[in-house]
């Protein structure tokens, strides 16, 4: 008679791999046998991810996960991914991050932190030190006053050299310092920078080699700093004007729209030559909201749709690429989870295309909703691939 299945170690965890992302299955596995429990306990703990609407964590949570992280030090070595937002009523508390903050997480791989308040450098310190550290999210929006506004730079200092991915996020503008001579860089594949952090340097890491770049928020950026024939993936604003015939090797163009089609993009979408190899140009646009009722406006697409006219000319006229077909143009509408849109979708791609007729006769033209959080998320999948 042959072995039972349930009795291969190896198949167990294998079978338990495919609920991953299923957090309550996973913890009644862990409660079916004893050889279930470190597969089980493996991905449970694999990501810790507060910005996850099903895995909120409160303060009484995390305070939860640190007596379990500190009863059994092996669980610690499951955490790939941690996510922490310290300093709002519905997130952690700067003492209970403080406590986090002790662990070693040796297989920490990616880091986020949104941060509401002060935080003393030296928690921060140990988690950005991390050696297995790969990507670092840090979102700074604390600022008491202009004397105690803590410099980004005191933050990111001790940071891990082995960092190849940042989202940083720092609305404030600070006097953030070049490298200090003798200090290495740390080169980084893929940067997201949001805010005024970078108007003087981006002290410890070093662009030269950046390959994904997003930009938003009046990020004042030396453009002949960076290696625009390496970039594949870029994210601007719409008012940004970019030589885009530099980047050669652009794949993904992104833009953000607020209510009217800037000049600076037009020039900049003018300058698109032959030779581009671009496959997709992304318009994103958040539809206005009612904040009395918290809810979509009856006429919340506040686009001029003749700047949209003159839009389609110019996308229209992209000459058609040798390396690839013309590109899709995609229109992306951004809105809250909460928001039920689905009635207004077919009057909104209606709308959308008769605005791009020239584009939508090269067969080239999409529309699409999504939730806020989509984009991120589709950023960090195309950064991981480079």
């Amino acid at each position: 008679m042959g072995q039972n299945p349930l009795e291969i170690q190896e198949l167990v965890d294998y079978c338990i791999g495919f609920i991953a992302n299923d957090t309550l299955n996973l913890i009644t596995c862990a409660q079916v046998a004893r050889s279930w429990v470190e597969a089980s306990q493996r991905n449970l703990f694999r990501s810790t991810d507060i910005t996850n609407p099903k895995l909120r964590m409160d303060d009484a949570t995390a305070l939860k996960l640190n007596r379990a992280l500190s009863s059994n030090t092996r669980l610690v070595t499951y955490i790939r991914s941690l996510s922490l937002s310290v300093g709002r009523t519905i997130h952690i508390s700067a003492s209970t991050f403080a406590k986090l903050c002790e662990h070693k997480f040796p297989r920490l791989q990616s880091l986020s932190i949104y941060v509401f308040t002060t935080l003393p450098k030296d928690h921060i310190k140990q988690l950005l030190g991390t050696p297995s550290l790969r990507s670092l999210t840090f979102y700074s929006t604390f600022r008491s006053s202009e004397s105690s506004a803590t410099p980004l730079y005191h933050y990111l200092e001790d940071c891990a050299p082995t960092i190849q991915h940042i989202d940083l996020y720092h609305p404030w503008v600070n006097p953030e310092p070049q490298n200090p001579p003798g200090i290495p860089s740390i080169p980084v594949k893929s940067a997201r920078l949001l805010g005024s952090l970078i108007s003087a340097g981006l002290y410890p890491f070093d662009l030269s080699q950046v390959k994904a770049l997003g930009l938003g928020g009046n990020t004042a950026i030396p453009w002949n700093t960076i290696p625009s024939h390496l970039i594949t993936v870029l994210e601007i604003e719409a008012e940004d004007e970019v030589d885009l015939s530099l980047f050669t090797n652009l794949e993904i163009l992104r833009f953000t729209l607020m209510t009217s089609i800037e000049p600076a993009m037009i020039t900049s979408l003018a300058k698109l030559s032959s030779s581009n190899r671009v496959r997709t140009i992304t318009f994103s646009y958040i539809p206005s909201v009612n904040e009395e009722n918290d809810d979509i406006e009856e006429d919340e697409v506040e686009l001029d749709f003749a700047d949209l006219s003159n839009l389609d000319d110019v996308l229209s006229a992209i000459p058609s690429s040798s390396f690839s077909p013309p590109p899709t143009i995609e229109m992306e509408f951004l809105v809250m989870p909460k928001h039920n849109v689905d009635a207004r979708i077919p009057k909104w791609d209606q709308d959308m295309r008769a605005s791009f007729p020239k584009v939508v006769s090269r067969g080239s033209f999409s529309f699409v909703v999504r939730r806020m959080r989509e984009p991120l998320l589709m950023w960090q999948e195309l950064v991981q691939k480079l």
